[in-house]
């Protein structure tokens, strides 16, 4: 194979997968408006804003060592030649100081690609994790209200048996989305609501919320609250990242991964669902591995919350009738 192409080829499958929508070519031949003669493109990518064309040009380096400055110029000549709307160099072993400076005034964009399975361009990508776990018990404790609809089904002889609190649904919206007792309380937990102590506590819920009976039929519920002994530690560490198929921003230092896994005893991150990761530290750069870490940690949360165990079994009390229900 051609020296470079297989690194072109890299980069093609991850501008698909990055922009689905926008037209790739590889090997493309675009006519230069001033030289008259067809500038060849490693990539060109294609795309529409409204009325407008848009044209984007990379040029992909597979090199032993930095781009340099002349790298830069001649790439300069070819996007004012082609009258290209934007410029993007990727390398595979990074950028000159010079090379930077040059990009940065000429509005180049500047990235280095690498893919775990590819030994050449691989990294030693490693992502800190700060780990939330939570250990402990917790109940609910609520009321809620008979209203007309229930009335109704109870003297047809048609209510249905109190569930398992476990199977308990409510609705802060009348009935359009639903949450489980357990959804609410890891929810509190995650944000940081509650106390943490390993004592008993009793945190009561905000929501107005309603109890799913059956279909149609939500009653009021009254003084929802959670009865719990939960206790929190948390750890931060760095993860080592097992697979990685993307680009390095040379100038922001942000990470654009289009394949993104960390692994460890605890937690599997996979297929992560953001266009950036901000905040990149260089440890070294070692032509054959660079190293690299994240700045900004990922938070993780683990629950391990028994169901009314060591505390007692839920309660929950009927409290009359709606006021506004009529015979």
């Amino acid at each position: 194979m051609k020296q470079g192409r297989e690194f072109e080829q890299l980069i093609e499958s991850i501008y698909r997968e990055i922009d689905p929508d926008s037209k790739v070519t590889r090997n493309d031949k675009i006519l230069g408006h001033q030289s008259k003669t067809h500038r060849e493109i490693d990539l060109s990518i294609r795309s529409k804003i409204g009325l407008h064309e848009i044209l984007i040009v990379v040029q992909a380096k597979d090199t032993k060592k930095p781009i340099d400055v002349n790298v830069v110029y001649e790439f300069v000549g070819v996007i004012n030649d082609i009258k290209a709307n934007k410029g993007v160099l990727i390398s595979s072993k990074g950028f000159s100081k010079s090379a930077k400076s040059v990009c940065e005034n000429y509005g180049i964009d500047m990235f280095t690609a690498h893919d775990f399975e590819n030994p050449k361009w691989t990294l030693d990508l490693k992502m800190p994790v700060l780990l939330s776990r939570f250990e402990g018990a917790f109940r609910p404790d609520f009321r809620f209200t008979a209203n007309q609809a229930y009335e109704k089904m109870s003297r047809e002889n048609r209510a249905p048996k109190i569930p398992n609190w476990n199977d308990f649904k409510f609705t802060d919206d009348d009935g359009r989305s639903y949450f489980t007792a357990r959804e609410e309380f890891t929810k509190l937990c995650t944000e940081g609501a509650l106390v943490f102590n390993g004592v008993e506590n009793v945190s009561s819920c905000k929501k107005e919320v309603k109890l799913f009976i059956t279909d149609g039929v939500l009653v009021p519920v009254k003084e929802l609250c959670f009865i719990y002994k939960v206790t929190k530690r948390e750890y931060y560490k760095y993860f080592q990242v097992k697979e990685f198929r993307g680009l390095i921003d040379s100038l922001r230092n942000i990470l654009k991964p289009v394949k993104f896994k960390v692994e460890s005893d605890d937690v599997v991150i996979e297929d992560f669902r953001v266009e950036s990761i901000q905040g990149i530290r260089l440890e070294t750069w070692n032509p054959m591995s660079p190293k690299v870490k994240l700045i900004h940690p990922y938070k993780i949360f683990l629950h391990n919350l028994l169901i009314g165990t060591p505390l007692e079994q839920p309660k929950f009390n009927f409290s009359g009738k709606d006021p506004d229900f009529k015979e």
